[in-house]
C-alpha cells in the first residue's frame, strides 16, 4: 500500500532533483496545484505522475495547438532512476494510458520533463515519446556572472603534455550527448579518444584550447582547421571555414562564465588568424548548447533528421 510518506517521499526527491539542475525551475507541489494535476504513484515502485486529462470543442482557442481529447504527464521519480521511470511507464501505459485510449478515444498524451533531465530521454524514445514542443524562458541576468573574477580562468592552448586533460574533458562531452541519443559511449570510446587527441595534438597548427579555472582543468575547444574539416565544410558557401568538434565544460562548473569567456577568446584567436567561418554540430535536445551558441550568434544553416531504420521496415507508406 502507498502511504503519505511514500507520496513526500517522491515529491522532496523530485524537488530537489529539479532544484540542482535549474534555478528557475518550480518545486513540484507548485505544478502539482496551479496545473491541477492529480497525482497517481505506481504500486510497488518509486515513480509516480502528475496527471490530469483536457477536453476541447471545436471552438476552444486552445483546440488551435492541441487535440480535442488529451491527457497530460509529469514524472515524478526517486533520483534520477531510469529503471524505475520505466517501470513507471510501463505501468501508465498498460492501466491508465489503456484506459484513456480505449474509453475517452484519448488522442495523444504530453509528458512534460525539465530540459535538462537529459537521463529520461532514452527511456522516453523507448517507449514511443518524440520531443515536440519546449518551454523556454528568459532570465535577465549580467553578461558576466560576479562570482566568476578574471583571475581565476586562464585559457591556454593544449599540448601533449595536458593530453589526459583534453581526454577527460572530451569524453564528459561524449558521455552527456549520449544521453540525448546523438552519438554511443561504448567500451572502447576511451582509446579512440586517445589516439584523436594525440594525432589532433600533433597536427603543426594546434587548435585545442583547454581553459582552467583556479588551476583545475574544467572546459575545452577543439577546432579543426582548414585542410581537416573538408566533409563538413562542403554544406557552406564559403572558403576555407573551420569546424569546432568539440566543446564543453565540466557538470558543476556551468553557470559560472567559463564558456562564454572561452569561445570569445577561440573566436578572437581564429579571427586573427583570418578563420571568419565556424562550423559545428549541436543536438537539438541539447538543453546546454542550443541557448549557448545562439547568444555566441551561431544559428541553423542545416538540419540533421533521424529516422529509425525499422521505422522503414514497418512502417507503410500513404
Amino acid at each position: 500500500m502507498i502511504t503519505i510518506t511514500d507520496h513526500k517521499l517522491l515529491i522532496d526527491s523530485t524537488t530537489r532533483r529539479w532544484h540542482s539542475l535549474d534555478a528557475l525551475l518550480p518545486d513540484v507541489t507548485t505544478v502539482r496545484e496551479r496545473g491541477e494535476y492529480d497525482f497517481l504513484v505506481a504500486p510497488d515502485h518509486a515513480g509516480g505522475w502528475l496527471f490530469r486529462t483536457n477536453h476541447l470543442a471545436d471552438t476552444d482557442l486552445g483546440s488551435i495547438w492541441r487535440e480535442p481529447s488529451t491527457a497530460a504527464l509529469v514524472p515524478v521519480v526517486v533520483d534520477s532512476s531510469a529503471h524505475e521511470l520505466d517501470k513507471s511507464l510501463q505501468w501508465w501505459r498498460e492501466t491508465v494510458g489503456r484506459e484513456l485510449i480505449q474509453r475517452l478515444s484519448t488522442a495523444a498524451i504530453y509528458l512534460m520533463l525539465p530540459s535538462r533531465d537529459v537521463w529520461a530521454i532514452p527511456t522516453l524514445q523507448r517507449h514511443g515519446f518524440h520531443p515536440h514542443t519546449v518551454v523556454a524562458v528568459r532570465d535577465r541576468r549580467p553578461d558576466l556572472p560576479p562570482s566568476l573574477q578574471y583571475d581565476e580562468l586562464k585559457i591556454g592552448t593544449a599540448t601533449v603534455a595536458c593530453a589526459e586533460d583534453v581526454i577527460s574533458l572530451w569524453h564528459e562531452v561524449i558521455a552527456y550527448d549520449a544521453q540525448i541519443g546523438v552519438c554511443y559511449d561504448r567500451g572502447q570510446t576511451s582509446a579512440m579518444l586517445r589516439r584523436a587527441t594525440l594525432d589532433l595534438l600533433a597536427r603543426p597548427e594546434r587548435a585545442v584550447w583547454v581553459a582552467e579555472w583556479r588551476g583545475d582543468p574544467v572546459g575545452l575547444c577543439m577546432v579543426d582547421l582548414p585542410g581537416y574539416c573538408n566533409a563538413i565544410g562542403c554544406y557552406v558557401k564559403r572558403d576555407d571555414p573551420v569546424y569546432i568538434s568539440a566543446f564543453g565544460i565540466r557538470g558543476g562548473q556551468r553557470d559560472k562564465g567559463i564558456g562564454r569567456h572561452l569561445i570569445a577568446h577561440v573566436h578572437a584567436v581564429l579571427a586573427a588568424a583570418g578563420h571568419t567561418t565556424i562550423l559545428l554540430h549541436h543536438a537539438v535536445m541539447n538543453p546546454l548548447c542550443a541557448p549557448f551558441w545562439a547568444r555566441s550568434k551561431y544559428r541553423p544553416l542545416w538540419t540533421v533528421w533521424r529516422l529509425s531504420a525499422h521505422k522503414v521496415q514497418y512502417q507503410r507508406m500513404p
